[in-house]
């Protein structure tokens, strides 16, 4: 099995680098990026992320546009995504994986990028 690998994106450079630290102490690879711009390497293959966590403070329509890319990918290299964002704001979205609340519970933003990266993995594995 691969170590499961996690972008972020994320306006913010606290938000980005608090982000960035949870999930390299869950032994999973990271990157991070202040830009939805990140995603090319996602969509054009060079990089293979099983996770995308987008922090929903960057402007809805670079978030939007992030989210179309991803849904345009095939199955079998679309990543998961998690959305970070205050809790009203994309309660129903269909877009996410999950969607976690701001400001995060830093134990439960680890375990659900944890769960979800894992869940990828083994879900490419079949």
């Amino acid at each position: 099995m691969h170590m499961p690998q996690v972008l972020i994106l994320a306006r913010n450079d606290f938000h980005r680098r608090l982000m960035t630290d949870l999930v390299a102490c869950n032994e999973m690879g990271v990157r991070a990026a202040a830009h939805a711009d990140a995603l090319e390497q996602v969509v054009s293959g060079t990089y293979r992320a099983d996770v995308v966590v987008i922090d929903c403070h960057m402007e809805r329509g670079d978030v939007d546009r992030a989210l179309g890319r991803l849904r345009d990918l095939p199955p079998a290299r679309r990543p998961r995504v998690l959305g970070v964002s205050p809790p009203a704001e994309l309660a129903g979205d269909q877009a996410f994986a999950e969607c976690l609340g701001w400001p995060i519970d830093i134990g439960d933003f680890a375990r659900r990028v944890k769960d979800q990266a894992q869940a990828q993995v083994l879900a490419l594995e079949v």
